[in-house]
């Protein structure tokens, strides 16, 4: 029989992808390459939201008592 994989998708979305936090490190960056910084800054701000999967295969079948 073939292989069975359960996975667990979470996703939601990101309002502000510059915090205070990454605003410091920007300002940081800025002291040595406006370049890098400018670069860093753009991609931060193009993230809309983000995904995380989790492989909960073993945990389904122990709940459902089929594991081997």
């Amino acid at each position: 029989m073939g292989e069975l994989y359960i996975l667990r998708v979470t996703s939601g979305p990101v309002y502000d992808a510059l915090t205070t936090l990454m605003k410091k490190d920007i300002n940081e960056l800025l002291s040595l390459s406006l370049s890098h910084a400018r670069n860093l800054e753009n991609e931060m701000t193009a993230i809309i939201g983000y995904c995380e999967l989790v492989d909960i295969t073993e945990e389904v079948l122990i709940r459902l008592e089929m594991n081997s």
